[in-house]
């Protein structure tokens, strides 16, 4: 029985511990943020810092893995809309990645794998906002109810 606690206690000792984080930047089902119908990216809403989420990459912690969740109204007809996940660095506005729907009207929950982009956002060692932009089909624009960035940390 000693030695059993003696491996499990060399075990627990020499694992690492892993930590979730989540970003989020929006969540209202009540309440979505309504994407402009132009046909050029735009931040949803009325105010860009209300959907946005600071990452701090002064961390001595990497990252496992990473996955965009959103739930959304493409609002669409035959022209597609869109959204996509960006991250604003120094002022520069960088795309991680995007989805774009035609053709569907009702609300649908979707996700991303983000571990690639956010690694590489961490390895900058800078800190950067993350935040959500729309894209409309020149006439209805999409609705953002939910969209949050699951993060495990090493």
């Amino acid at each position: 029985m000693k030695a059993l606690a003696l491996i499990l206690a060399l075990w627990a000792s020499s694992a690492t511990a892993a930590l979730q984080t989540e970003f989020t930047l929006y969540r209202n089902a009540q309440t979505p943020l309504q994407g402009y119908p132009s046909g050029a990216w735009h931040w949803p809403g009325v105010a860009m810092s209300a959907a946005m989420s600071l990452l701090y990459s002064n961390l001595d912690l990497s990252i496992e893995s990473c996955r965009w969740a959103f739930s959304w109204t493409p609002d669409s007809g035959p022209s597609p809309t869109g959204l996509r996940l960006v991250a604003v660095v120094d002022g520069q506005i960088i795309p991680l990645t995007s989805v774009t729907m035609a053709n569907r009207v009702t609300p649908t929950s979707d996700g991303r794998d983000v571990t690639p982009q956010m690694m590489w956002l961490v390895s900058q060692r800078r800190s950067a906002w993350l935040g959500v932009q729309t894209v409309g089909d020149g006439v209805r624009g999409p609705k953002v109810y939910h969209s949050v960035i699951e993060c495990i940390w090493q």
